[in-house]
């Protein structure tokens, strides 16, 4: 009976093992496989991107980024691709605006900034979207210019530093009651940057309101004591102002870490 038990075992070890050893064989099988599928997926999706990206026309560039999404709902370069469509979709409407197809045109920008992803890059925000409204703007097309800007402040949300960089579009038209709310909006996001004060101060004085642009740059000079800018234009406001002898000691001030500085000396001998 012993002997017959033994010789059980014996028979049924080997095919225990062989079952074992088979099933890891399919795991290790199935796992190269999963392997394989992922890394033929993943080059498929490259290539895919790729060529979508090397189309010159916009119009088919835009279908194919929008098939890549569709294909790829789970890319890492999905972001990237809904970027490109918005980079694509400006590009045609420039053309629009250069084809004197104006309201075409600004309907392309505006679909431009809603299809652009959120939170914006800071990359897509400065090369694309801040260069629309000023875009529109140059067209003679006012009210769009400034309904686009508007979206765009809606889009960027509480983004400090977007924030100063649509103030810029509406300095650069001389806005400055605009220019002064976003600046504003920026300092209480961020109340201790120097840039978002700079920025006030430019708004109050393109609005010509002297004092409170004194103000706002002598708060940024507090923030950033080496800001060259902030000193020389808070020297200036000084100046017009009639405070000669407080825009002289920012002056020299310049003047001691930069002699070469023009309108530094310039500005001393006025104030003398």
């Amino acid at each position: 009976m012993r002997y017959t038990a033994l010789i059980l075992i014996l028979i049924l070890f080997p095919i225990s093992l062989f079952a074992q050893t088979t099933e890891t064989d399919i795991s290790d099988n199935r796992k190269s496989e999963v392997k394989t599928e992922t890394k033929t997926k993943k080059t498929d999706e490259k290539t895919e991107l790729e060529k979508a990206i090397g189309l010159k026309n916009a119009a088919e560039r835009i279908a194919a980024l929008q098939k890549f999404i569709a294909d790829y709902p789970e890319s890492k370069e999905k972001i990237r691709a809904s970027e490109l469509i918005v980079s694509a979709r400006a590009e045609i409407a420039a053309e629009k605006l250069n084809a004197n197809e104006t309201q075409a045109g600004v309907e392309l920008f505006k679909l431009a900034v809603g299809e652009a992803p959120t939170p914006v890059s800071d990359k897509l925000f400065e090369s694309v979207i801040l260069q629309i409204p000023t875009n529109v703007y140059v067209r003679g097309e006012r009210i769009a210019a400034f309904d686009i800007a508007k979206l765009i402040e809606e889009k960027i949300g509480d983004n400090p530093k977007q924030i100063l960089g649509l103030a810029t579009f509406y300095l650069g038209i001389e806005y400055s009651t605009a220019a002064r709310e976003l600046a504003e909006k920026a300092i209480a996001l961020e109340p201790d940057s120097a840039i978002a004060y700079q920025t006030l101060g430019l708004a109050n004085r393109v609005g010509f309101n002297l004092p409170n642009a004194a103000e706002a740059y002598a708060r940024s000079l507090e923030l950033n004591p080496d800001s060259i800018v902030s000193k020389r234009s808070l020297a200036e406001l000084k100046r017009a102002l009639g405070n000669a002898d407080e825009a002289a000691t920012l002056y020299r001030e310049i003047l001691a870490k930069d002699k070469t500085d023009i309108a530094a000396r310039t500005g001393l001998i006025l104030s003398l």
